[in-house]
């Protein structure tokens, strides 16, 4: 029997790409930051997927761009420099998979983080894209101001999300020092 020892967030959504993700596949990554998830599901969804990528920052689209140029066979991709609040205007067909990595670029500028007011837009919105089966995965940094602010602002969302059409789990470390990042993952029901 095969183990696997989850040590972060990051693991977790690892395994979600690797579990839920199919070539051909079209998915949304909100926050492209450095590019690195979406490389990860470029190279499983590969040339018959699509990837709506964005971000406000024109470094994180240039680095996320640079990225996906250099998979062989990749997917078709779009990169939008703005916020993830504007999905609707770039996105209108049915993705199977959406991910958020809130909180700000690292080795960028600091105060440049995504707030609650327009990740919970963009959330509310992205519920009404997501297929049937497909997941939602949002990793938050509450380790700042801005990321504590926006852990409980979408906690207190996710409450209310009506149970018949979703279902919707919370991964916390209880033992980690130092407000260790959290993941919410929202599947829609088949």
């Amino acid at each position: 029997m095969n183990s696997y020892s989850y040590d972060n967030v990051h693991q977790y959504i690892d395994a979600l790409f690797l579990s839920t993700l199919r070539p051909g596949d079209k998915i949304i990554d909100a926050t492209v930051g450095n590019g690195n998830d979406t490389y990860k599901i470029a190279k499983i969804i590969g040339k018959e997927g699509h990837i709506f990528g964005f971000d406000i920052q024109e470094k994180a689209i240039d680095t996320t761009r640079k990225k996906l140029k250099l998979i062989e066979n990749g997917p078709t991709f779009s990169l939008h420099l703005c916020g993830h609040e504007n999905v609707e205007k770039y996105v209108t067909s049915k993705v199977s998979f959406i991910i958020f990595n809130l909180g700000y670029l690292p080795s960028a500028d600091k105060t440049v983080t995504t707030k609650s007011e327009t990740t919970i837009v963009a959330l509310n919105k992205c519920l009404k894209l997501l297929k049937n089966g497909g997941i939602i995965s949002v990793a938050i940094y509450p380790g700042h101001y801005e990321g504590e602010k926006e852990l409980n602002d979408i906690l207190s969302w996710a409450i209310d999300i009506e149970q018949k059409e979703f279902n919707i789990s919370h991964i916390k470390f209880l033992n980690h020092k130092n407000n260790p990042p959290q993941l919410i993952i929202i599947q829609k029901k088949r």
